[in-house]
């Protein structure tokens, strides 16, 4: 009973090791973009990493593993713009744009 428990610590904790490393690629990856298309860090005012989520037909999310950045510039405090992997590659593209209003 104690190893499977033990097994089962291992697994979990081997997933989130995953997942942070994953995070925190892409949330580099990001700002390598970023620099690339003439950012400055300092032009940024948050960056923060989300699963990417789907549902299906009826309606049941599910996680699908992939995480995306989300980042509000100093300029635009207001949008939320999207960064992702290009589908089954390690190019990060901007993938959406939200206007998030003056609430």
């Amino acid at each position: 009973m104690i190893g499977i428990l033990i097994v089962g610590l291992l697994i979990l904790a081997f997933q989130l090791f995953t997942s942070v490393k994953e995070q925190s690629q892409i949330e580099n990856d990001t700002l390598s973009y970023l620099e690339n298309e003439g950012y400055e860090e300092t032009d940024i005012e948050e960056l923060y990493i989300v699963e990417i989520l789907e549902v299906d037909e009826n309606e049941e999310v599910s996680h699908t593993g992939k995480y995306e950045a989300v980042v509000h510039f100093k300029d635009e405090p207001n949008i939320a713009y999207f960064y992702r992997y290009e589908e089954d590659t390690n190019e990060i593209v901007q993938r959406d744009r939200l206007d998030e209003g003056t609430n």
